[in-house]
């Protein structure tokens, strides 16, 4: 791809596909023509106009009549052009049903058919757009030019944009009062003799576009357009095949009905296919839907087929006949009024900020009146993504969709708004196909999410308590497990949708963001994508023994006057396998070493002869005597369930307000026990004394820890109890720790410490050392041994009074 300079103008270059065919501009435009991508019809044509054809036929209309002309081609094109004073000038159809991307860069503009070739073929930062990032994940189906990448723009539909020597120029190509989507001053009444004119103007318009052997591409999701084109397709005696889509149900006993002419979309197959999607939408899916059309010309391409009309457009020309009015559809409808303050609770600190309440600016557009503006209005993310699977896939087939076709949609839009249906009144296009009102799909979108979400709940869970969804900043993990945990039981107000959409940004970023090269995606294992290992693999961050942790202090004045210097010790991951004994004393050993080796003298002068301390973290023990287990393996009871509801969560952790470490409290203490203590606790509450239950439940109860996001494997997926004999086990570690230290540092050792601390507090559980518990606890005030990728959890420690200093 080579540069091209134009006079003053800042140097652009890029290049849209067509059937495959990569069109470089510089190419293109020294031949005279448009760079075209799609198809068009001008005014009379009979069949469409594809390649060099439609970018010489489109040229010549620019030509003739300008950029505004290209509102009266009848068909679906994004084309970039060379105006007569040397500016670049992008646009799309009105439908916008091919895709059309830009950038500035360093050396000019930058233009392409897809996201992925301005990021391989420029300087452009592979950054996401976190305000578009926010306005997704809380459900926000508003597409202004903004991307999910930062820096790339898109063409809106119905757009030409124009980089002039003053600046960017966006034009739309319709105005308000365009026959297609303005009220009509005289409507003429849907009745009987409109259905065949109907009938005879789309199969005219599949005419049109089915210039060869191909597949007519229906699905249940649509029976109605489905009915439709078949017919259409049958009446116009066209050589093209049906190809039906049909996603199954989602439960235990769906099966995948193989056979001629049917692709079946299953929960396990979403599973597999799920990363690709990704990849060849390249922004996040607003629904399952989004995965049926995917599947659908997938398998379009591997049947080698080399054109494919579908139905996109028809849902504009009716109104759902399965609108439910059912007190429960009320309800929901009226809880999805509040969906956006739910899914802002699950949003993590870098997308919940203040700053990001900015609104993004959409472009201003024409404002239209008639029935059709919502297919003007609401975007087309569905057709742009068609085209990227199309192109993405590695076929070389065209999609075409009749319904869009501007004859028939100027039939349509003059007649009145009963033609459109609703209030149990079948539409037009219902009453032309009486077959397809009978085809209704027998679940809605919304059920067909919750079951798919069901059956695959394992992969959703992965994600969700993964190393990288927790660390990533977008997302509260703790927030979006519980709401999880909520949705599997049926006790959640958070839908499966919502929980989609967090699920899909994941897994975007797993594939745009976490690889080094995003030359190295194409090649990249699906698996590897879906795959995580919860951070057992994560290194932890560089430490320089002898050093405090990043953010902390090795010192800290204690009250009594004391200053106690806190040695962090940086340790591998531990595991039930882990030899305790050997583990411990080996670091020991070795932090001795470094301080004869690496000490300064100021470190010699606060350890020679000081009394010293070793700490030891309450996680790593339990983790060594077996007491910690991964979430995946503990199986709560219905009473576990229960009663985690009525447990207060903290700042301090989750607690027992989890199923999991509820369970984990019955394994303890009995049934009995927990439901006597649970008992006494909501009296106390109500007397307005809180700790009744913990009282009652007793000390390990109370020490049981959940998965926390921010720690260190296993830590982040796992609950577990406390140490078993902590104080057994600090008198134990003295021992061996005595054997390994250098001589003269055997009588000033004071003894072992086993801690449970944290930003929010510290508690001594095991001790076997001169001092009051309160004392080593006033040690790790500020917890200098952090919680998560610091990987420190013990520390020697060496107490001096203030004044030698």
């Amino acid at each position: 791809m080579r540069l091209m300079e134009v006079g003053a103008m800042p140097t652009f270059f890029g290049h849209v596909t067509h059937e495959g065919d990569i069109k470089a501009w510089p190419e293109v435009i020294e031949s005279g023509r448009c760079a075209l991508e799609g198809y068009v019809l001008p005014s009379g044509a009979r069949c469409a106009l594809t390649g060099s054809e439609g970018s010489d036929a489109t040229s010549r209309l620019i030509e003739a009549e300008g950029v505004g002309s290209l509102a009266t081609l009848n068909g679906e094109f994004a084309l970039a052009f060379m105006d007569a004073d040397s500016s670049l000038v992008l646009a799309r159809d009105v439908f916008g049903s091919r895709p059309l991307y830009y950038a500035r860069t360093s050396t000019g503009i930058a233009f392409a058919s897809t996201i992925a070739d301005l990021l391989r073929h420029t300087d452009i930062p592979r950054e996401p757009n976190t305000d578009v990032l926010r306005r997704y994940l809380l459900g926000d189906t508003q597409r202004g030019s903004e991307t999910f990448f930062s820096g790339i723009a898109r063409v809106l539909p119905g757009e030409s944009v124009k980089f002039a020597r003053e600046g960017l120029v966006r034009t739309p190509l319709l105005d308000a009062h365009h026959d297609v989507f303005a009220a009509p001053s005289n409507p003429r009444r849907a009745d009987h003799s409109c259905i065949e004119e109907f009938r005879t103007r789309l199969t005219d318009a599949v005419t049109r576009r089915a210039t060869g052997e191909g597949a007519a591409l229906v699905n249940e999701l649509d029976p109605v357009a489905s009915q439709a084109l078949e017919h259409a397709v049958r009446t116009a005696d066209s050589p093209l095949e049906v190809l039906r889509c049909v996603p199954s149900a989602g439960g235990p006993s769906s099966d995948a009905r193989e056979h001629q002419g049917v692709v079946t979309g299953t929960p396990q197959s979403l599973k597999k296919d799920l990363p690709l999607v990704l990849r060849t939408y390249e922004e996040p899916p607003a629904s399952l839907e989004s995965y049926f059309a995917w599947l659908h010309l997938r398998a379009c391409i591997q049947g080698e087929q080399q054109l494919a009309l579908d139905t996109y457009g028809a849902s504009a020309l009716h109104r759902a006949s399965d609108t439910r009015s059912t007190l429960l559809s009320r309800v929901m409808g009226a809880a999805r009024g509040s969906a956006r303050d739910r899914c802002e609770s699950l949003l993590g600190p870098s997308l919940r900020s203040g700053e990001r309440e900015r609104a993004i600016g959409f472009e201003p557009s024409p404002e239209y009146e008639g029935p059709l503006a919502p297919l003007a209005t609401s975007g087309s993310h569905e057709a742009e993504q068609r085209a990227k699977a199309a192109h993405a896939l590695g076929g070389h087939v065209m999609v075409r969709s009749p319904f869009t076709d501007l004859e028939v949609l100027r039939f349509y839009a003059s007649l009145e708004e009963t033609a459109f249906g609703g209030a149990g009144t079948r539409s037009l296009i219902e009453a032309a196909y009486d077959q397809a009102h009978e085809k209704a799909p027998s679940l809605s979108m919304q059920e067909r999410e919750t079951a798919w979400f069901k059956r695959i709940k394992g992969t959703y869970f992965s994600l969700f308590s993964s190393q990288t969804f927790g660390t990533r900043g977008w997302f509260d993990q703790a927030e979006v497990l519980k709401a999880f945990d909520a949705h599997i039981n049926g006790r959640s107000s958070v839908s499966a949708a919502q929980l989609w959409r967090f699920a899909c940004a994941e897994l975007w970023a797993r594939v745009f963001f976490d690889a080094d090269d995003l030359e190295a995606l194409d090649a990249h294992e699906d698996s590897d994508v879906l795959a995580d290992d919860n951070g057992q693999s994560l290194p932890p961050d560089p430490h320089t023994p002898l050093t405090a942790n990043a953010g902390k202090q090795l010192d800290l004045e204690l009250n009594d006057g004391t200053l106690a210097r806190r040695y962090p010790i940086q340790t591998a991951k531990f595991s039930k396998d882990s030899r305790m004994d050997e583990e411990i004393a080996g670091y020991v050993k070795q932090f001795f070493k470094d301080l004869d080796e690496r000490g300064t003298n100021e470190d010699r002068h606060a350890t020679e002869n000081r009394r010293w301390n070793f700490t030891v973290s309450e996680k790593i023990i339990a983790i060594m005597q077996g007491r910690s287990w991964f979430v995946w393996e503990i199986k709560p009871s219905f009473a576990a369930k229960q009663l985690s509801r009525f447990v207060t969560r903290t700042p301090a952790g989750i607690g027992l307000g989890d199923p999991v470490t509820m369970q984990l409290a019955i394994n303890e203490a009995g049934l009995a026990r927990i439901t006597y203590a649970a008992a006494l606790g909501a009296l106390g509450k109500l007397r307005g004394k809180r700790g009744v239950f913990y009282e009652h439940a007793g000390a390990d109860v109370r020490a049981i820890d959940g998965p926390t996001e921010y720690s260190v494997y296993p830590s982040n997926v796992s609950a577990k109890l406390p140490p078993k004999d902590p104080d057994l086990v600090a008198a134990h570690l003295v021992d061996v720790i005595r054997e390994v230290v250098p001589a003269r540092f055997v009588e000033t050792f004071d003894g072992v410490v086993v801690m449970d601390a944290n930003d929010i507090g510290r508690n001594v559980l095991g001790l076997a050392a001169s001092r009051e518990r309160e004392h080593y606890e006033a040690q790790f005030a500020d917890n200098p041994l952090g919680q998560g990728s610091q990987q420190t959890p013990m520390a020697v420690v060496f107490e001096r009074p203030v004044h030698e200093c």
